[in-house]
């Protein structure tokens, strides 16, 4: 449990100095504690996974304008007409 508790500590820690332009590498971190080492690399893949997926942009999602003379009656142009979502 108290290694738990230190790696979360360690990963706070990178997260942190990373979050602050001060990057620090697994291994400074785990100078006092080598057998932390490989878990806390882990931890720091699988956090940079979760940014990398948080971070990401989704794609825009437009809603149908008005009918105009150029969209017609559905509020598509008739350029995007192929691409709306099918009911």
């Amino acid at each position: 449990m108290a290694n738990q508790e230190r790696l979360n500590e360690l990963l706070m820690e990178w997260e942190d100095r990373r979050d602050q332009g001060r990057p620090v590498t697994p291994e400074d971190l785990c100078r006092d504690a080598p057998e932390l080492l490989d878990e806390l690399k882990k931890r720091i893949k699988a956090l940079q996974s979760m940014d990398g997926l948080l971070n990401c942009e989704a794609p825009a999602i437009t809603a149908p304008r008005a009918p105009t003379p150029q969209t017609g009656g559905d509020g598509f142009s008739a350029c995007s007409r192929s691409e709306r979502p099918h009911p």
